[in-house]
């Protein structure tokens, strides 16, 4: 091992949550967590909304927090108990706005920065806003990239992890597969499953620094937004995966919950020393399920600018924990 080279020991848990009870989603990580801590993991990432639960309703409101809220405060609890770092996405409600916020927490239970998601995916631009930011958190371990979910396939985040020199990348999940149908034919599909579970690999070959993706499992059901009542029933598929800096897959899960551990390797040498080449809108070659994530993405962004129930919905969170 050079002078430079890190060994890291990081973690990645899968799991699945519920809507409307963030306790019980807290409760639920706290083991997964503490037995990847007691195995040795250094660095441990959480899904993404791994507390909020998902859908694509007015009722995930109710699990806006601020960033003194239960979530924030449930991962500083668990870094300091544990001494480890800690990291995962949860609805942060800011003013009259809504995001989908990743904190990192370190092993002495202080909020080591935060990165808000850019760019929501299809149906969650009704529900929250997104923010640019450099995406990435400097630290103690190095510089660690976080790309949230669907921003992962555009082309910009493998420029600005890039440009902005990361040493390991963090990719919190919270994405189904849909269910087959007309607009969602089984070729679709499986190509959007083969697309998340070769996407570690890609970033790190093309970047040369280790990546953690965690995603959530089991099912997925919720109403659509102006589909006058129709419902997506379909699953998470898990598909967690901790790939090295060299390219190789160390770990990746199935469907199952639990999570995986890997010994990654953090060496300088290994970076690449010029700008990755991607496609201009996508990582890989787009399908039909990207193109109807741009139009929903669209109409989306129109009913949320519009939303007042937004607006009061969010102040309402903010105020009541100033008042605290």
């Amino acid at each position: 091992m050079s002078p430079r080279e890190k060994k890291l020991l990081v973690a990645a848990v899968q799991m699945e949550s519920v809507n409307d009870s963030i306790h019980t989603n807290l409760c639920h990580a706290t083991h997964f967590v503490e037995d990847a801590a007691r195995l040795g993991a250094r660095l441990i990432l959480l899904p993404e909304f791994f507390s909020t639960g998902y859908s694509y309703t007015p009722d995930i409101w109710y699990a806006g927090e601020t960033i003194d809220g239960p979530t924030v405060r449930w991962l500083k609890e668990q870094a300091s108990d544990l001494t480890v770092w800690i990291g995962a996405t949860f609805l942060e409600a800011d003013g009259p706005h809504f995001y989908n916020t990743f904190v990192l927490i370190d092993p002495d239970g202080n909020c080591a920065g935060t990165v808000r998601k850019e760019i929501p995916a299809a149906f969650e631009n009704h529900f929250f806003q997104g923010e640019n930011s450099n995406h990435v958190i400097e630290t103690k371990l190095g510089v660690i990239g976080v790309g949230i979910c669907y921003e992962n396939l555009r082309p910009f985040m493998l420029k600005a992890f890039f440009s902005h020199n990361a040493d390991i990348i963090l990719m919190p999940h919270s994405a189904p597969v849909s269910s087959v149908g007309v607009l969602t034919p089984r070729g679709t599909v499986n190509r959007s499953i083969d697309d998340m579970k070769r996407l570690p690999a890609h970033y790190a070959r093309a970047l040369g620094v280790p990546v953690v993706l965690c995603n959530k499992r089991g099912l997925f059901s919720s109403r659509l937004p102006w589909t006058f009542g129709m419902r997506e029933t379909s699953h998470f598929p898990g598909l967690s995966t901790i790939a090295d800096s060299s390219g190789d897959i160390i770990e990746q899960m199935a469907d199952g919950e639990g999570f995986i551990l890997g010994e990654v390797t953090l060496d300088p040498t290994r970076k690449a020393k010029t700008p990755p080449k991607t496609g201009r809108l996508w990582i890989f070659r787009p399908h039909l399920l990207l193109f109807l994530f741009e139009l929903t993405g669209y109409l989306g962004r129109v009913r949320y600018f519009l939303s007042i129930r937004r607006r009061r919905s969010a102040r309402r969170i903010s105020t009541l924990n100033k008042n605290r």
